[in-house]
């Protein structure tokens, strides 16, 4: 009995360590997606309806998401760019981003200012390239000393539609890597990321008629230990929507569970 209790005891701090890594993981992911790639240039923007001036983003505090107690302010060009973002977490302001674009709308500037942190500032440069039909093959991005931050490469197209790209986000010495498709309605398919050891994180979507997620079926799989843990997950999403046909509210449901707020946008028109 003790040992049966001992071996429950083990792997409920095994499952812990993993879900605060895995936390962590999927922070990382949206970071990665929200400020270089502008095919899904801050993944909660990239819907928009009557090319709106400003966006709120603001997560519910009551949620499970990562970024709860978050709020992100953005401003958009003529074009549906963003050129300016701001960061609040707890009405404290962070960081405010400003960027820049190339003509053909493929961003190839950042700079982030840390604010109240000695203004200390970041700043990263993207090289694009681009093949024969001028679509976007590879991007590099670096920072101020050169050093080479993020590399997304095959790029793959179907109807000159986006249907494939790996991500290797390089950091600490370490690298994380992201395998993203499309299907032919140009909307996020799956994404798989390999990191620890090993172990992966694939999500796979479905849709609603209208594009928006309905469900992500999360399976995952870390290594701790030498031990292969698998961990699902299945998320719902529901929505509500202002007269320009934007969601202006998204409710989350885990594995059928209670359905919550999960995040607000309060958008601005010209």
């Amino acid at each position: 009995m003790v040992t049966c209790h001992y071996t429950l005891f083990k792997n409920l701090i095994k499952t812990l360590i993993y879900m605060k890594q895995l936390s962590l993981l999927i922070l990382l992911s949206l970071l990665i997606n929200s400020n270089i790639f502008s095919q899904d240039h801050r993944r909660f923007l990239n819907d928009l309806n009557d090319n709106p001036t400003k966006v709120v983003l603001k997560f519910n505090k009551g949620s499970k998401h990562d970024l709860h107690d978050w709020k992100f302010e953005y401003l958009f060009d003529y074009y549906g760019n963003v050129l300016f973002q701001r960061s609040i977490h707890k009405r404290k302001v962070m960081t405010e981003q400003f960027f820049d674009y190339n003509e053909k709308g493929d961003i190839i500037y950042e700079k982030k200012d840390f604010i109240n942190k000695s203004d200390s500032s970041e700043v990263l440069k993207t090289v694009n390239k681009y093949d024969s039909h001028d679509r976007l093959i590879k991007q590099i991005v670096s920072n101020e000393h050169g050093e080479v931050l993020l590399i997304i490469d095959s790029l793959t197209y179907g109807c000159n539609n986006l249907v494939y790209y790996i991500k290797d986000y390089l950091k600490d010495g370490k690298k994380y890597t992201f395998h993203q498709s499309y299907d032919k309605e140009n909307t996020l398919d799956s994404t798989i990321m390999y990191v620890m050891n090993g172990g992966y994180t694939n999500v796979n979507y479905k849709y609603y008629t209208n594009g928006q997620v309905l469900e992500s079926d999360i399976k995952n799989l870390v290594i701790i230990d030498n031990e292969r843990i698998p961990i699902d997950h299945v998320k719902e999403y529901f929505y509500i929507y202002d007269k320009h046909g934007n969601w202006i509210k998204r409710y989350v449901r885990i594995d059928y569970g209670k359905k919550q707020l999960e995040l607000k946008r309060k958008i601005t028109y010209k």
